[in-house]
């Protein structure tokens, strides 16, 4: 309670009290990782990740949260050094990491948000059933890494998938982004039709907007791009207005 909400100082006296509490004989690293989960997800909720890092190595036998909470934290941090030190103990752990989803998303989600392709593709690999959110998690990890070909390769496989999965408005932004960075009109097209037969309706969504009009303007359909930018019935941002005039 106390540390979720803040008041660092608090928590941190009452856990160390505990360790004080026990017996000379008992391991203070052998207190339930429970106890330093609860602080880890405060300094994560309160922006300190550098802490969270620090108390996981308090800890002697860390649990799937408390290698979930350091993750996050790497993630934050953009820390990849520290991120596959963490994953090299998880390792060498007697936790499964495949039967562990959100410990699974949270190391994928730390190495795509250190740009680390490989690591991440080969996470992607082992996740039994992904979500749209790891999709476009890889799509965004291709496009920051210039990957443009490996990008639609991914969307396609989205497409392809027997669980059901849809492309939503963050797949299409991403994927969008990418066509425009190959200036390939066919593939924008293509995926124009695909937003078109989908549910998504374009004017909730101004990235979207930016994106596509972007994609379409870049790949030369200057009429497309224009019959899109005049239906827009929301106020239009100023990014619509200046991938409009580029």
């Amino acid at each position: 309670m106390y540390s979720k909400a803040g008041y660092f100082d608090l928590a941190e006296k009452i856990l160390f009290d505990l360790i004080r509490s026990l017996s000379i004989s008992t391991n203070p690293h052998h207190i339930d990782p429970t106890a330093f989960s609860i602080l880890m997800t405060g300094y994560n909720l309160h922006h300190q990740p550098e802490k969270t890092l620090i108390t996981f190595d308090r800890v002697q036998y860390p649990d799937a949260i408390s290698y979930l909470l350091s993750f996050q934290a790497c993630s934050q941090l953009k820390n990849l050094q520290q991120g596959k030190r963490l994953a090299n103990k998880l390792a060498q752990s007697n936790i499964d990491l495949q039967k562990q989803f959100k410990l699974q998303t949270a190391l994928f989600d730390m190495y795509g948000k250190c740009d680390d392709v490989l690591n991440a593709e080969n996470i992607f690999e082992t996740i039994e059933n992904p979500t749209i959110v790891h999709y476009n998690s890889l799509l965004k990890v291709y496009n920051n890494n210039k990957m443009y070909e490996k990008a639609f390769q991914l969307y396609y496989k989205l497409k392809q998938n027997q669980k059901n999965l849809k492309p939503d408005q963050i797949t299409f932004s991403c994927i969008f982004y990418s066509a425009a960075k190959m200036i390939q009109l066919d593939r924008c097209q293509e995926i124009l039709n695909d937003l078109n037969s989908s549910t998504i309706h374009l004017d909730n969504h101004p990235i979207l907007q930016t994106n596509l009009i972007n994609a379409l303007g870049k790949c030369g359909d200057i009429i497309t791009a224009q019959k899109i930018f005049d239906q827009i019935t929301q106020e239009r941002t100023t990014g619509i207005y200046n991938v409009r005039v580029m």
